[in-house]
């Protein structure tokens, strides 16, 4: 019986590294069975450029003499800045910048992709037809910076890199490259208070990461104790204690990973959405990633129960048998009588 337990725990511990596994491996590249298991994605199908670039005149102070030409330098690069998110603005729409229709961020990186089918399936975001076409270089612990992607994005455009940007004009190609060298976060203006929690982000995914690789770590490392356990008596304490021990803590760690995860990517979501009307954006969170990681949890809590009833079962047995003593030998001697004649 303990033996049909401990291979019920081995196989429910595959289960728990094999599901997070995938959940930790998604949008690794562009390949469809990956590029479905992401963190957050983020639809522009409706993007309000004007909500979200922004120009930042340089205010006015009382500058002292001897910084005056330093500053008036910036001061027009700032102008010419803000000029250019002008003409961008009031000209072009988020496809002629070479923005992709929906992007997505995981652990490594992040994805482009557009929404599948006609102009009018677009409305009402439909992430059910997403066919993701790039992924970034893969990069574990990903910081997550909006900023370096819409200028990764705007570069492509100025270096002519998007199929059918032959419709930029000279001059506004000019524009994105004044804009790619110059904006800063002044002029990209994030939803919500996502400015203000990028590095507190960028943290919780990155401790999120790794606490759901030393999950995984930890799970192989209990099923190859399980398999050595094969060949030992159940009633071994050391092994028992230590298996315990190092599942409790792959449950731990994969239960804290995937909280994290979740916690901070709805909040995110709830930031976005919370602001759709104004920027004509909406954010998803990935079922298939969400799904896999607390699986996974699940399948770690249900290692815990089994390996508890399996050594129940196995102690209850051991005391069975000990508890019959094994027959005493009868006494098989005899006295010889000494016979005189």
């Amino acid at each position: 019986m303990f033996r049909i337990f401990r291979l019920g725990i081995i196989v429910l511990s595959i289960a728990t590294i094999v599901l997070a596994a995938f959940g930790l491996v998604g949008s690794y590249k562009n390949e469809g069975y990956l590029t479905k298991i992401y963190l957050l994605d983020l639809h522009l199908t409706d993007l309000k450029l004007s909500k979200l670039l922004t120009a930042a005149s340089t205010s006015k102070r009382s500058l002292l003499p001897d910084v005056t030409s330093s500053v008036s330098l910036a001061s027009s690069a700032a102008s010419d800045l803000d000029s250019a998110i002008s003409d961008v603005v009031g000209d072009v729409s988020y496809k002629d910048l070479g923005l992709s229709d929906v992007y997505s961020v995981s652990f490594w990186g992040y994805c482009r992709g557009s929404v599948k089918g006609s102009e009018k399936s677009k409305d009402g975001f439909d992430n059910t037809n997403v066919n993701f076409t790039w992924c970034s270089k893969p990069t574990p612990g990903y910081f997550v910076d909006p900023l370096s992607i819409f200028r990764h994005e705007l570069n492509r455009t100025v270096n002519k890199e998007v199929s059918g940007d032959d419709v930029i004009s000279s001059t506004i190609r000019t524009d994105l490259s004044t804009i790619v060298d110059n904006m800063t976060y002044k002029n990209l203006d994030l939803p919500g208070s996502l400015y203000d929690n990028l590095k507190l982000l960028n943290n919780l995914t990155k401790a999120s990461f790794a606490l759901i690789l030393i999950s995984i770590i930890l799970a192989f490392i209990s099923v190859v104790i399980q398999i050595v356990g094969c060949c030992v008596d159940p009633s071994n304490c050391c092994l028992s204690v230590l298996n315990f021990v190092l599942q409790f803590a792959t449950f731990l760690t994969g239960a804290i990973g995937a909280g994290i995860a979740t916690g901070a990517y709805y909040y995110v979501r709830g930031q976005i959405n919370s602001n759709t009307k104004s920027y004509d954006i909406k954010s998803f969170l990935s079922i298939a990633f969400y799904a896999f990681v607390w699986s996974s949890v699940a399948s770690s809590i249900l290692v815990i129960l089994f390996s508890l009833i399996g050594h129940c079962c196995g102690s209850c047995g051991g005391r069975k048998y000990k508890a019959v003593s094994p027959a005493s030998s009868p006494d098989m001697g005899y006295e010889y009588e000494k016979s005189y004649h």
